[in-house]
């Protein structure tokens, strides 16, 4: 019991050192190439939006980086293994293969959990603070985005039909009217001829306003006229710059409340269902690579470095080909032309299949 605890220490010591060195390496690689992509933009705004954009991207990059690292690691660390012939001594002892890599599969276990947690509750707040410095640094560029915009928006509670949005001074012009629901029945409507907004108290003015009152039946009770009105509405600002939530920005809970909401409303969900199974099939990816990634570091011969070589080499083949068929899958969901389960999980099913007749190959 003393050696096989050694050797589960002392492998898995030297899987974690090679996993935290390349999840460094790759994470500074990715975001020295985003930096200097996007150090590039001219913009009115200051250049601290932009550092704060590359900044917030990080962990978007290194949620993807999770899996190529730990594929690298473990096909490293095997391969490596298996060059000095430490694993044939291994075998000598009489320890099975998937004995000996047990700690990697349960390191590959516990990544996936962390990675399901740091994708929900850490991924996307940040690619919502990096989508708002972006739209800052965006802003003043000479899009028509910041001119005018003419848009009906569906709201939190209500609908929102909006004429020009008047976007450096905050204000809308031409047309503002609200009809505010509950219980998906028309409770009272509100027109106005322009909106000024007021970031200090987070609210509206409101000139030349018509309140249209209805009863509990979509009837008119009566109409009110009134001068000017101070009012809240139950969306921020920020919903009339992007209306449309970003799926990549939404946690499966907040994906979950999206769902039903749109679907309530007649509303297509697809991006939303297709990102809801993503934040759980990326995790699951991780189990997988280790699985695949142990069993491609044991393979080839054990003259000239055979076993490394062709370890890296399926490493980069499986991130290469679960990237495509990840981002195909995407795309084929959003569209409708495959079910958004389907899209999310065919890459992660084809690596599936793939570590399960190589682990029958071992066992044979």
């Amino acid at each position: 019991m003393k050696q096989i605890t050694i050797l589960d220490r002392y492998l898995g010591t030297e899987f974690l050192k090679s996993f935290f060195l390349s999840l460094v390496g790759l994470v500074v690689i990715f975001t020295t190439f985003t930096a200097i992509e996007n150090l590039r933009i001219e913009t009115k705004q200051a250049k601290i939006h932009v550092y704060l954009y590359i900044l917030y991207s990080i962990p978007q990059l290194t949620s993807h980086i999770i899996p190529m690292a730990l594929m690298f690691a473990v096909c490293f660390t095997v391969a490596q293994f298996t060059v000095s012939r430490e694993m044939v001594a291994i075998h000598s002892a009489g320890i099975s293969f998937f004995r000996a890599i047990a700690t990697i599969l349960i390191c590959g276990f516990l990544l996936s959990m962390i990675q399901f947690f740091f994708q929900n509750f850490v991924v996307t707040p940040a690619n919502e603070a990096a989508a708002n410095e972006m739209e800052i640094v965006k802003k003043g560029v000479g899009t028509i985005k910041d001119l005018v915009w003419q848009k009906n928006l569906r709201g939190k509670k209500g609908y929102y039909f909006i004429y020009f949005f008047d976007r450096p001074n905050n204000r809308i012009v031409g047309g503002f009217n609200y009809l505010d629901m509950e219980e998906d029945r028309p409770v009272q409507m509100i027109q106005a001829a322009k909106a000024q907004y007021f970031p200090a108290t987070q609210d509206w003015v409101l000139s030349d306003v018509r309140l249209l009152n209805f009863e509990n039946t979509p009837r008119l009770k009566n109409i009110e006229r009134i001068p000017e009105l101070r009012r809240s509405f139950p969306d921020d600002i920020n919903f009339f710059f992007t209306p449309t939530r970003d799926p990549m920005e939404l946690n499966l809970i907040e994906l979950r409340e999206e769902i039903e909401f749109r679907e309530s409303r007649g509303y297509t969900a697809l991006p939303y269902r297709v990102q809801f199974h993503a934040n759980i099939a990326l995790p699951v990816m991780c189990i997988v690579v280790a699985v695949i990634g142990s069993i491609a570091g044991g393979a080839g011969s054990h003259r000239s470095g055979g076993p490394l070589i062709k370890s890296l080499l399926m490493m980069i083949i499986t991130i290469f080909v679960y990237q495509l068929t990840f981002r195909l899958g995407q795309n084929l969901g959003t569209g409708g032309i495959v079910p958004p389960a389907v899209a999310a999980w065919s890459s992660t099913g084809i690596f599936i299949v793939v570590a399960g007749v190589l682990v029958w190959q071992v066992k044979r």
